[in-house]
């Protein structure tokens, strides 16, 4: 048995329309509509953080609401009303409501600023329980959730390219059986639009492998991936490590192959913008 270095580089473009319901407007992927009981404003954007920290400082967009009792209600990629927080005219109270969980709190601070300081302990301290209950809702409803929930979620990523490798092109035998070192890059874009909101998505899966005969090898795939959402990244790390095992191996005589696949997978995937992110983990 002779030692081979093979590599493989492809080039794969992924489009789609994804016919989905949605009530959300073209472009729209946060909305908030602030009103003092008289007057109501909209303004919508790509970052979370940006348009409530607005809301809540009843500044820049939301000035003219500044010293009056406000009421904002936040919509998360198409969910309705998935967020709502009163504040009251003299920047001392406000109280948050998340009505797909049953949660809801009030602050109250001596001034703005202690309120604004007892907002950001309770976002530093206890708020993660209570936003990963949110954000699992939002998977569940809404086409761009980080984790879950949607073909270029972490979940779907990681399962995409186990399935790819290892069962779809029977990695890493391509019709070589000698042994050796298996090197491949496989870039890959993607296009998809679903209730009105447009995602690009492109990754670099990176392997390395090792091949033991006709029978035994390992790799190792490395994908850092990318994704827009209306002008919010998403950004993804991931990693699997399989090792593919030939129990049957198809000749001229013999027309069955039969191949098994220990294998662990995991992801870091964040984006500030939608103030999600997690780590996934299986096999």
């Amino acid at each position: 048995m002779h030692r081979l270095i093979r590599s493989v580089l492809s080039i794969s473009f992924v489009g789609g329309w994804l016919v989905a319901g949605g009530s959300s407007d073209a472009g729209d992927l946060f909305r908030v509509t602030v009103t003092d009981g008289v007057t109501t404003l909209s303004s919508s954007g790509s970052s979370l953080f940006d348009l409530a920290s607005e809301a809540i400082k009843t500044s820049d967009r939301f000035e003219q609401f500044s010293g009056s009792d406000v009421t904002a209600t936040i919509d998360y990629a198409g969910v309705r009303n998935a967020l709502t927080f009163t504040v009251n005219a003299a920047g001392t109270s406000a109280t948050l409501t998340i009505p797909s969980t049953g949660f809801s709190r009030t602050f109250t601070g001596q001034d703005s600023e202690d309120l604004k300081d007892q907002i950001i302990q309770f976002a530093k301290r206890d708020a993660s329980r209570e936003w990963t209950r949110f954000l699992a809702v939002i998977n569940e409803q809404t086409l761009v959730g980080v984790t879950d929930g949607n073909p270029m979620s972490a979940t779907a990523l990681l399962a995409g390219g186990s399935f790819d490798r290892f069962a779809f092109h029977a990695n890493p035998w391509r019709g070589e059986n000698e042994g050796g070192l298996v090197l491949a890059a496989e870039p890959m874009l993607g296009h998809a639009e679903a209730g009105g909101i447009q995602v690009n998505a492109a990754s670099l899966p990176l392997t390395l492998g090792l091949q033991f005969g006709s029978r035994v090898a390992t790799l190792l795939t490395v994908t850092p991936a990318y994704r827009w959402v209306e002008g919010a990244d998403v950004f993804h790390v991931g990693m699997e490590l399989g090792i593919p095992v030939r129990l049957l191996i198809a000749s001229a005589h013999w027309p069955v192959s039969w191949q098994v696949t220990p294998f662990g997978v995991g992801d870091i995937s964040g984006s500030l913008a939608l103030a999600a992110g997690g780590i996934v983990a299986g096999g």
